[in-house]
């Protein structure tokens, strides 16, 4: 049986307490940087969605949850509300997201009105630290005329 030097007999006990501690800081370092990378994309999806349902739907008296015809707003001469998609994405967004706290979701109309805004602010907690977030994305307002049309061939006759 070979012994151990008495000099050397809890070193081995320091060493792995150390280890394992280090291993631990950067498992857990490497779970909050994947929810944080994990939310910021999630947001960044939803707000760019926000951005193309609200373009689309803008000037259209179409309700979005339904895709129906709110015959109201025709007879108003209304648009379809930006809030109703901030309120459809804000419910979409706070279900999905792991470490963020939601703070609130703007979609607006840019400043010559030709196109739509969407921004999103939240807060991560990183233990007794807050990171504040905001994410934007925009997209332009899409028009009917902005769609390719045919020219009106002439049928030949025979």
């Amino acid at each position: 049986m070979v012994y151990i030097k008495t000099k050397w007999r809890g070193s081995f006990t320091v060493e792995a307490t150390v280890v394992v501690s280090v291993t631990c800081i950067i498992i857990g370092m490497v779970i909050m940087f994947g929810m944080y990378g994990h939310d910021r994309s999630v947001m960044q999806s939803m707000a760019n969605q926000m951005a193309q349902e609200a373009s689309l739907w803008s000037g259209r008296y179409v309700l979005p949850e339904i895709d129906e015809v709110d015959y109201i707003a025709l007879i108003e001469n209304a648009n379809t509300d930006l809030e109703r998609i901030e309120n459809q994405g804000y419910r979409n967004i706070q279900n999905r997201l792991l470490c963020a706290d939601l703070q609130s979701v703007q979609v607006k109309h840019g400043l010559f009105g030709k196109d739509v805004r969407v921004e999103i602010i939240a807060a991560f907690h990183i233990g007794r630290y807050r990171f504040k977030t905001e994410i934007q994305a925009s997209s332009k307002k899409f028009e009917s005329e902005d769609l390719p049309r045919k020219k009106n061939e002439q049928r030949e006759s025979y």
